[in-house]
């Protein structure tokens, strides 16, 4: 089982990194310089994770310095393995898939915010005498969520595939960047609406 605190594990590999900023991955004969790697008899204490390429200034943190043909003694806050530095790309690589959440995490908090206050101030009566409740307005979510699920199983998806030629039609990551896509048009267009319906308004004060 992982043993120790991922936490510190990501920062080691970032203050090893700052360290070794100068430290050059190619010497002057060509040669690549050595990277620790990681101990094969670990138990399986931890994951091991093969190099990858990109954001190879993280991969100075697992270089191994050598002066005048002799290995530097270098402590665990200086020099990091190979795994420990490719788990801290991982985590760079999907920063921007955290930090891209806000869009998702935005309308969700309307549907109990703003849908209750839109439909106090609207007129929930059907036929007249049935009146919707307005509490019962947080239930378009589901229900558009149910018809989206439908749509994308029975057409969405069969055209990806034959777009892409891929079994799933789609990626997770392109999955996720379509649905952030539509979430910013949904929340954009209310916005330019409100705009164009104030317009009006604005230059009758004026007159």
């Amino acid at each position: 089982m992982p043993t120790g605190s991922p936490l510190k594990d990501i920062i080691r590999v970032l203050v090893a990194a700052v360290r070794k900023r100068n430290v050059r991955m190619e010497r002057d004969d060509g040669a690549v310089v050595v990277l620790k790697e990681d101990d094969a008899n670990n138990d399986g204490e931890r994951q091991l994770l093969s190099r990858t390429k990109g954001l190879r200034c993280l991969d100075k943190a697992a270089a191994i310095v050598v002066k005048d043909g002799d290995k530097e003694q270098e402590g665990e806050w200086s020099l990091c393995t190979v795994s420990e530095v490719e788990g801290m790309k991982i985590l760079v690589r999907m920063l921007p898939i955290w930090v891209t959440c806000v869009l998702y995490a935005a309308p969700l908090g309307q549907m109990t915010t703003t849908f209750i206050q839109q439909g106090m101030a609207m007129d929930t009566r059907l036929g007249g005498r049935f009146k919707v409740p307005v509490v019962s307005l947080v239930s378009v979510e589901v229900v558009f969520m149910l018809l989206w699920v439908v749509s994308h199983d029975a057409a969405i998806i069969p055209a990806a595939r034959r777009l892409t030629g891929r079994p799933s039609g789609l990626t997770q990551l392109q999955r996720m960047g379509v649905g952030r896509f539509l979430v910013v048009l949904a929340l954009g267009r209310p916005r330019s609406s409100r705009g164009a319906g104030s317009a009006p308004s604005t230059e009758g004060a004026g007159r």
